[in-house]
């Protein structure tokens, strides 16, 4: 009666015994061969009690031959001291049709064959119907060009000009022979003759003519066989549509299924859980009695991945059934080692590290445990949330490549992984022939990521691009990118639409380069022209359309403005240029808004204190203002840069105002 396992993997045979006489049959084969047919787990011991029952080896040596195969490789994993079987699994799948358990996924029913026509007589001609059919196999390139012509003068009726002979050969697939041409001389005793005309003509009754009815004849029987119990064209074009129809029903289904990773602690006995919804990629998290909760939210999933899945599951009381299940496991635990040299060992946090980019320590226990116990259960939950998400994107990463990367040293290596199912591996190819074949970019998240709540955000648009015989992929920018720096993978918007924004981008990019030179240059000659008060209009309108191009000022033009308006007597315009940037402290502007206050509210409290924290943070402008007043300059002279181009401008602006000056000379603090 067919069990669970049998119905998930098409199984039509479950016998032990049929799949021990088949050549693949091994121990592990027959291993998998016995859980299929019990449709449960079973014990080494059950297992080898069965093949010593079938008479296949004494329950002794298959009981050491089983514990000595690897009996935990896939599709098989261990429960305690039972061994039990993925169905879902490839390798179950490949095992079960190996052992002639269950029929191929895809087969050409083949017709029965017609009658073939009667062979030709050699005592009389060959016509073009048999040439055709012998010549239909490989093989007959060794035939000698008297023999080819000898062949086609027989269908042509025995004499026929030499372009006709030779036309008639090309058109049946073979290209002119090196020595064969119209001015081809036959000698004497050949089963050929020229005449005067220049045509070919056979010699009646030569053995050679018979000797070439023969080889036709056995080319055709030889064809004949070759193609006997084989499918035709039309039935192997039929299987694979078939074959191609069921795969994309398989990848459809895949493609639907729910998906979840889980992560729970402690482990063994859990307190809490969180569950990622891969499609949504949204965390549910539960804890205490929520954890009711959390397993009928997990229920609804049909594929689950964890690290150590079927423990983690077995410890949260959940009963997985028939749903898919990925372990996220190691692909060996050592690389590289032999011949005294130590090996590499794996951990998790090095493929993280190797495929993401991300330098994170995995199910750190005794830091969970330390937030467990001082009862931070918030922190507890940010802290696993944090490693869902990078376990997440390490998923991702072997989703798309159906491998993880190493990279330690100068070891960079891919090792695959099957930590999902063998339906929905490797999508980075797929992706990149679908947005090959639809004109779409692939959105991807690139190593190394940076925002682990939120990957899509760091997303880039890259383009498939035929070079060669490959498909390689490029940013819309143009720069070439690696497929093993992709973690994440879809299919983006139109083609078309991505490289118009592009182009605009770059217009807009030069126009903005193009109004920069230029407004670097109006810059300059503003700057040459400071010098003369008649201008000082012209460049506080200039000033002012830059700053309102560029709200954070990198060029310093504040300063040089402030002075300006002062010595232009427009001080509520300085004060409101002023407040657009209060942040800033740095002396020159505390001594413009100084000045401002007096301006204003003559030698007021907040003209006082305004003083006090301009000399409190530069009292070296006050040394030199005093000393430039005291020799008498009043057009103070200005040197190359322009830090000290402002300062000179902002000190003749004071000097303006004597009032002023006697009152900063006298506020404590003034080192006059």
């Amino acid at each position: 009666m067919p069990n669970d396992y049998a119905k998930i993997l098409g199984v039509t045979e479950t016998s032990l015994a049929m799949a021990a006489r088949r050549p693949d049959a091994n121990y592990f084969g027959l291993l998998v061969a016995a859980l299929i047919e019990k449709g449960g787990a079973m014990s080494l011991d059950e297992v080898a009690e069965r093949l010593d029952a079938i008479g296949y080896a004494p329950r002794d040596l298959a009981r050491r031959s089983l514990s000595r195969c690897r009996p935990t490789r896939e599709p098989v994993f261990r429960r305690g001291e039972l061994y039990d079987l993925d169905p879902h699994c490839q390798e179950a799948g490949l095992w079960a049709f190996r052992l002639g358990m269950c029929p191929p996924r895809a087969r050409a029913e083949v017709a029965p064959p017609e009658p073939p026509p009667p062979l030709p007589d050699p005592e009389r001609p060959i016509d073009a119907a048999a040439l055709e059919e012998a010549w239909r196999i490989p093989g007959l390139s060794g035939w000698s060009d008297r023999r080819l012509v000898v062949c086609a003068l027989e269908a042509l009726g025995g004499r026929a000009r030499p372009e006709i002979v030779i036309d008639f050969l090309a058109a049946r697939g073979w290209s002119r022979p090196r020595y064969l041409g119209p001015d081809r001389v036959w000698n004497r005793g050949e089963p050929i003759t020229t005449e005067a005309d220049g045509a070919w003509l056979l010699v009646a009754d030569h053995p050679d003519i018979s000797g070439a009815r023969r080889a036709v004849i056995k080319a055709i029987e030889a064809d004949r066989r070759r193609r006997r119990g084989q499918p035709s064209p039309e039935q192997l074009a039929e299987s694979r549509r078939q074959f191609e129809a069921e795969r994309r029903a398989e990848r459809e289904r895949v493609a639907t299924m729910r998906r979840a990773l889980v992560v729970a602690h402690p482990r063994d006995e859990p307190e809490v859980m969180l569950i990622l919804d891969v499609e949504r990629e949204t965390v549910m998290r539960f804890a205490g009695a929520a954890l009711a909760e959390g397993r009928a939210r997990l229920a609804n999933f049909d594929f689950i991945a964890a690290v150590g899945v079927r423990s983690l599951l077995a410890a949260l009381g959940f009963d997985w059934g028939k749903r898919f299940l990925g372990d996220i496991d190691l692909p060996q635990k050592v690389i590289g080692g032999g011949r005294g040299r130590k090996g590499l060992a794996l951990d998790l946090d090095l493929l993280l590290r190797g495929s993401c980019g991300l330098r994170r320590k995995l199910d750190d226990r005794e830091g969970l445990e330390r937030l467990r116990a001082a009862g931070k259960e918030s922190e507890l939950l940010d802290r696993l949330e944090d490693d869902l998400r990078a376990l997440f994107a390490l998923h991702s990463y072997a989703r798309l490549h159906g491998a993880v990367r190493v990279t330690k040293g100068r070891r960079d290596e891919m090792w695959d992984v099957a930590w999902s199912h063998w339906r929905d591996r490797r999508l980075l190819e797929e992706l990149r022939l679908e947005a090959r074949a639809q004109d779409r970019v692939i959105e991807a998240v690139l190593r190394p990521l940076g925002n682990l709540r939120d990957p899509w955000a760091e997303a880039v648009e890259l383009q498939a691009i035929a070079r060669g015989e490959g498909i390689f992929l490029f940013e819309v920018a143009g720069s070439f990118v690696f497929d093993e720096d992709v973690i994440m993978a879809r299919l983006g918007r139109p083609l078309a639409a991505a490289l118009e924004d592009r182009r605009r981008v770059e217009a807009e990019r030069a126009e903005r380069e193009v109004a920069a030179s230029r407004a670097a240059d109006q810059l300059a000659a503003a700057f040459e022209a400071l010098r003369s008060p008649v201008n000082w209009p012209g460049i506080i309108d200039v000033f002012q359309v830059r700053l309102a191009e560029e709200p954070g000022d990198p060029r310093g033009l504040r300063h040089h403005l402030a002075s300006l308006l002062l010595l232009e007597g427009r001080a509520a315009e300085t004060r409101e240029l002023l407040a657009r940037f209060p942040e800033h402290d740095e002396p020159q502007w505390l001594y413009a808004l100084a000045l401002v206050e007096f301006l204003e509210t003559a030698a007021s409290d907040a003209t006082l204190r305004a003083m006090r924290q301009a000399l409190a943070k530069g009292p070296f402008f006050a040394a030199y203002l005093f000393r430039r007043v005291a020799e008498g300059k009043a057009a103070f002279a200005t040197g190359p840069g322009r830090a000290t181009l402002a300062s000179t401008l902002l000190a003749r602006a004071w000097a303006a105002h004597p009032e002023a000056v006697r009152l900063l000379r006298e506020t404590p603090g003034s080192e006059a």
